[in-house]
């Protein structure tokens, strides 16, 4: 599967590429797009310029939002890292930390 993300509203969307030449799409989370989209494991994580949403990937035909996160400063990135996932703003790294716990 292949998990994408638009920088509007639109949400995000899942793709089955099982034949690469013919992707087409299988599911949809609408509202929860993001410029930016990592995936790991079962999850994804969606970053929208603000907001960072967290969603459930374990079955791709139907995934879950799970969470979401406002940080005090708007992050410009953010990296997931084992249990913790970390926000920037343009070179300050004193961001906020969130357990993913």
């Amino acid at each position: 599967y292949a998990y994408m993300a638009s920088s509007g509203p639109d949400g995000m969307q899942v793709l089955d590429i099982t034949d690469p030449a013919h992707p087409h799409e299988i599911a949809h989370v609408s509202g929860y797009g993001g410029g930016q989209i990592v995936v790991i494991g079962n999850r994804a994580y969606l970053h929208n310029g603000g907001i960072v949403y967290v969603v459930d990937i374990s079955d791709p035909l139907h995934p879950q939002p799970l969470n979401s996160w406002l940080p005090e400063n708007a992050p410009n990135t953010f990296a997931v890292v084992g249990n913790y996932i970390y926000f920037m703003v343009r070179g300050d790294t004193s961001n906020p930390i969130y357990s993913l716990d």
